[in-house]
């Protein structure tokens, strides 16, 4: 008996090594070539990631156009909400197999967002990737706003020195996410003109006011750049998504979960279990347990509004939002660092208290305090980050490039209604700043009897 023990484990450790010889590659196909969705580092990821970079991304053109805002706008803030719902339609193109892994062409397209400000004057700029989707976005916003004027101009961010942060130049920039799962909103202009109306029996209210009479007061030597990075997700990229907030909505409302199909594997277990000990018995409930009423209506009128604005949320077109990032660029003689409160002001406006708000990211923003001797490399990696954070809005890339993240790193869904609050068009009653470049002359079609030869 004490020689076939170790003769047995030799057989074992003989045959599990010859094995795993022949069917190394098996294995290894597994693990690198399988479910690139349940693996981020997958080949798979990578693969793509090649292939975008280098036969999709490369040969196309980006293209920017400022939007010249007309002398007023009476339009409400629902009106930038169709705006975003034809954008979401127009920018979602579901990509075939061989586009997607060969050519690297995305399942959708995303656009640029982007308010600035240089010496007090404020211009508003769209920028899309692809050169051919510029009409989707003139249509989109001609369709709510005629009275604007669009031109395509060059990259403005291009113009600042290359080596900011220098002897003249400092930056203070960060990037914003949210404080909870995304699939609770934040508050948007609804919530605004409702509390309007209770106040002041008037709809008239607007949180960006703030931020625009924030970049008015800016000197000569001071720049501010505001930008939101969005794709439109939809089918079942959006899938996911819409099955964690409606799992988010049946705790709060205490109901349970609807139970998913059993796998193969776990019903075969199951049998097996069953067969060795016997069918388990059900807890019966006894009288004294029966609910005798839904768990809907033992929730409080809070708990509700909670549920009914997760369901509007999901509602509506969704919109990935990879990055919503500030930059404060200014000559040292003029710079203020308290110049990015006022952009936090505006972020703060969306603060919907027990449901959601946005925050600045710790691990990009400029501003890195460590007690000694943990400081010790806190000067150059605050210069490192500085760099980096121009360099990632100069091409318009997301916070955690070249890798993905979730609301912790700024990656987050926001629908139609929310993007349309935090940018929108503000007309001069709510933002009468002169800083704003509008349209000194209302344009008009020239009479019908006026002679065109």
């Amino acid at each position: 008996m004490v020689i076939e023990i170790p003769l047995y484990l030799h057989l074992v450790w003989f045959y599990f090594w010859h094995y795993l010889t022949g069917w190394y590659w098996l294995f290894l196909f597994l693990i690198l070539f399988w479910s690139p969705s349940a693996r981020p580092y997958s080949f798979w990821k990578w693969w793509y990631w090649w292939r975008y970079q280098t036969r999709w991304q490369m040969p196309q053109t980006p293209k920017w156009i400022e939007i010249i805002l007309p002398e007023d706008i009476v339009k409400p803030i629902e009106a930038m909400e169709i705006v975003f719902e034809n954008m979401h339609k127009g920018f979602w193109e579901p990509a075939w197999f061989w586009e997607h892994w060969w050519k690297g062409k995305p399942h959708t397209f995303d656009f640029q967002l982007e308010i600035t400000s240089n010496g007090g004057k404020i211009h508003f700029y769209l920028r899309t990737f692809l050169g051919y989707k510029i009409d989707v976005l003139k249509s989109a916003i001609y369709s709510q706003y005629p009275g604007v004027e669009m031109r395509e101009v060059e990259d403005y961010s291009r113009a600042i020195p290359a080596d900011i942060p220098n002897k003249s130049w400092d930056i203070m920039a960060g990037d914003f996410t949210l404080s909870k799962p995304d699939f609770y909103p934040i508050a948007t202009y609804k919530n605004w003109e409702k509390e309007a109306e209770a106040a002041h029996g008037e709809r008239r209210i607007d949180p960006m006011a703030g931020l625009i009479e924030a970049m008015s007061d800016l000197k000569p030597g001071e720049i501010i750049w505001f930008q939101i990075k969005p794709f439109p997700i939809s089918g079942r990229y959006a899938k996911p998504y819409v099955e964690q907030a409606m799992k988010a909505k049946d705790q709060i409302a205490q109901r349970r979960a609807p139970q998913k199909p059993k796998s193969f594997f776990s019903s075969f277990i199951e049998a097996i279990d069953t067969l060795i000990t016997g069918p388990k018995k059900k807890e019966e409930k006894g009288a004294g347990k029966i609910e005798l009423e839904a768990p809907e209506l033992r929730m409080t009128p809070r708990e509700r509004e909670i549920c009914a604005a997760i369901e509007r949320k999901v509602s509506k077109g969704l919109f990935l939002i990879s990055s919503i990032r500030f930059v404060y660029i200014a000559k040292k003689e003029v710079y203020n660092y308290h110049r990015w409160r006022r952009i936090l002001e505006f972020m703060g406006s969306f603060c919907e208290s027990d449901m959601n708000e946005f925050q600045t990211i710790v691990h990009t923003f400029t501003k890195i305090i460590n007690p000694p001797p943990l400081n010790l490399f806190d000067k150059r990696r605050l210069y490192v980050r500085k760099r980096r954070i121009i360099r990632l809005y100069q091409n318009r890339y997301e916070p955690k490039y070249p890798f993905s993240g979730d609301y912790k790193w700024g990656y987050f869904v926001l629908n139609s209604e929310e993007l349309a609050s935090v940018f929108h068009f503000p007309g001069r009653i709510m933002a009468p700043s002169p800083g704003i470049k509008r349209i000194d002359v209302k344009k008009a079609e020239a009479p019908p009897e006026v002679p065109m030869e």
